[in-house]
């Protein structure tokens, strides 16, 4: 018997740590229920309160009940996937999907999502303008870019050089900056002393 056979077969196996451990699946997902109903949902001329959208609904009911966030929890635990730490972290692939999704199914009731939306995924408001906006000028990718120098270990001479290039772009950034606003500036004054002189001259 070779030294690996030996190892699966008599060697302990590892305790498992927290993180390790399988997350259970709790609760229902969106796509479960909600999101087929809100489909084919239609609205009705003599339509009243009680006669809204399934989604609008469940994002009234999240905001009036429960706290910033709990959308992306619920679905996460419907998922079997595990905590993040933070509400503010990056979106998931799946995650950036849904909220499109429903910005779709709520954009076509002419309903004001905004604070309801911003609510259920724990963002600011009108977030989802701006990711509509991003994922448009990425042609429909919802994946993030990915770094090219992931991995990749830099000398000390690499770093300081990376560090003198940022700080030179910076202090270019901020040069121009300086040149525009001061542009500005001179626009207006010269503007206001054209203003001047046709005054007088009209008097």
């Amino acid at each position: 018997m070779c030294k690996r056979h030996w190892k699966e077969i008599y060697r302990p196996k590892p305790f498992l740590q927290q993180e390790d451990l399988p997350v259970t699946i709790v609760g229902e997902s969106i796509y479960d229920h909600i999101i087929p109903l809100s489909t084919f949902w239609k609205i009705k001329k003599d339509s009243s309160n009680d006669d809204e959208m399934p989604l609008i609904k469940h994002l009234k009911a999240g905001l009036s009940e429960k706290e910033a966030g709990w959308h992306r929890r619920e679905e996460r635990q419907s998922r079997g996937l595990k905590g993040i730490t933070s509400l503010a972290a990056q979106f998931d692939t799946w995650e950036r999907q849904l909220i499109m999704f429903e910005i779709m199914l709520l954009s076509g009731t002419g309903w004001n999502a905004t604070q309801e939306l911003a609510h259920a995924w724990a963002r600011e408001k009108g977030f989802h303008v701006s990711l509509a906006n991003q994922i448009c000028e990425r042609k429909g990718e919802m994946e993030r870019k990915k770094r090219s120098d992931i991995g990749r270990v830099y000398t000390a001479e690499q770093r300081a050089n990376f560090t003198l290039k940022l700080n030179k772009t910076r202090a270019n950034s901020f040069k121009r900056l300086c040149l525009e606003v001061k542009s500005q500036k001179n626009a207006g004054s010269s503007v206001k002393t054209m203003q001047k002189t046709i005054a007088h001259s009209d008097e």
